[in-house]
C-alpha cells in the first residue's frame, strides 16, 4: 500500500513538473513573439518611397519602422513577428507589374493665414534679455512683473544656453512704455539688459494677392462668420507643389512646412506644420498649427487654430487653395 502511494505522489510530482515546463515554455514562445524582428523585402514594380508612406499609412505604429533603401529599391521592415507578416503580405499583393503608384500631380497653391486684428491698446510687445550674476528667485521675478502696464506672456531663465556661463533671463510681453520695461529691471536684483527689442507683429495685409478681398464672396462670408468681418491676413504663401511632394517656405512671421500625398478617400492627405523660430538661443520654437487633414484639389481647406501673442489667445484661420497645374 505504501509502494502504491509513493507511486501515486511521484506520477503527480512528474504531471506537475509537465505542466509547469509547458507553461514555461508557452512564456518562453510569447516572450519571443514579441520580439521584433528585421525583414528586407526588395520591390520590383512599385516606387519603393511611395509604397513606404502607404505602408506607413495602412499598417503603421508603434514599434513598427519601414526604411527606404532607394540605392537598390528595398524595403527594411522591422516589427513584431505578426505585424511583420502583415507588411510582407501586403507588398506582395502591391508589387505587382502593370501596377504602380499614382503618378506626379503638379499643382499650383494659396495659402492664407488669417487672424482677428488685437484690440487697440496701448501696450506694445517687446523682448528683453538680462545678465544676472546668480539666479533670480521666482518671488524677485513676480514682484518684478507686477503692474498694469506691464504684461507677460514668457519668462525663461537659465544659464545653460550661454558662453560664458552667467545666467540669462528672457522675458517677452507686452509694455506701454520704455519706462515701464525699466521699472521691471530695475526691480530684477543686480540685471544688466543683454538686449531689448520691440517686436512689430506685421500683417501681410499689405501685399495685394494677400488681402483677404481676393478670396470668393462665399469664402469671405464663411470667415467673417467665424472670425467676425475685421479679420486680416497674417501669412500669405503661393507657389507650386506637387502630390506626393513637400515644400517648406517663410509665410508671414512662420515657416510653413507642407507635405502632399494620394490619399483613397480623397484627392490628397496633406500634413500641415507651422512654426515660430525663436530669436534667441535661450528661447524655444512655438507651434502655431500642426495637423493631417483629407481635402480635394479645387475645393478650399479651412483649418482653425489659437495661438498665444504675448500672452493673449489669438484666433485665427489658415486656408489652403489648390488648383490643377496646367501650364506645360
Amino acid at each position: 500500500m505504501g509502494k502504491r502511494m509513493l507511486m501515486v505522489i511521484s506520477l503527480g510530482i512528474l504531471l506537475m513538473q509537465g505542466v509547469l515546463l509547458s507553461q514555461a515554455q508557452e512564456t518562453v514562445n510569447e516572450e519571443e513573439d514579441q520580439t521584433e524582428v528585421v525583414d528586407v523585402v526588395e520591390v520590383k514594380h512599385y516606387p519603393a518611397r511611395e509604397l513606404a508612406n502607404l505602408l506607413e499609412a495602412l499598417s503603421g505604429g508603434e514599434g513598427t519602422h519601414i526604411i527606404v533603401d532607394e540605392n537598390v529599391g528595398r524595403l527594411i521592415v522591422q516589427a513584431q513577428p505578426d505585424r511583420a507578416r502583415e507588411i510582407i503580405r501586403l507588398i506582395e499583393q502591391l508589387d505587382v507589374e502593370g501596377v504602380s503608384a499614382p503618378q506626379s500631380q503638379p499643382l499650383l497653391c494659396r495659402i492664407y493665414m488669417v487672424e482677428v486684428p488685437p484690440k487697440q491698446s496701448n501696450l506694445k510687445p517687446f523682448t528683453v534679455v538680462l545678465q544676472t550674476p546668480s539666479p533670480v528667485s521666482s518671488a524677485d521675478l513676480l514682484g518684478a512683473i507686477q503692474g498694469e502696464d506691464l504684461r507677460i506672456g514668457r519668462l525663461l531663465q537659465g544659464k545653460e544656453w550661454t558662453h560664458d556661463d552667467a545666467p540669462r533671463i528672457l522675458i517677452r510681453g507686452v509694455a506701454a512704455s520704455n519706462d515701464a520695461v525699466k521699472r521691471m529691471i530695475e526691480a530684477i536684483p543686480e540685471s544688466q539688459i543683454s538686449d531689448l527689442r520691440w517686436d512689430d507683429e506685421a500683417s501681410a495685409s499689405s501685399v495685394p494677392a494677400a488681402q483677404v478681398a481676393q478670396l470668393s464672396e462665399q469664402l469671405r462670408q464663411h470667415i467673417h462668420k467665424f472670425l467676425g468681418a475685421e479679420v486680416q491676413t497674417a501669412g500669405y504663401w503661393f507657389g507650386n507643389l506637387s502630390s506626393p511632394g513637400e515644400v517648406e517656405a517663410p509665410i508671414g512671421l512662420w515657416t510653413l512646412q507642407l507635405k502632399t500625398r494620394p490619399a483613397q478617400a480623397a484627392d490628397l492627405s496633406i500634413e500641415i506644420n507651422v512654426t515660430q523660430n525663436p530669436q534667441y538661443v535661450m528661447d524655444v520654437p512655438t507651434t502655431i498649427l500642426s495637423n493631417t487633414i483629407q481635402g480635394k484639389i479645387g475645393k478650399p481647406i479651412i483649418i482653425g487654430y489659437n495661438r498665444d501673442s504675448y500672452g493673449t489667445r489669438t484666433m485665427g484661420a489658415m486656408i489652403i487653395l489648390l488648383e490643377p497645374d496646367t501650364a506645360p
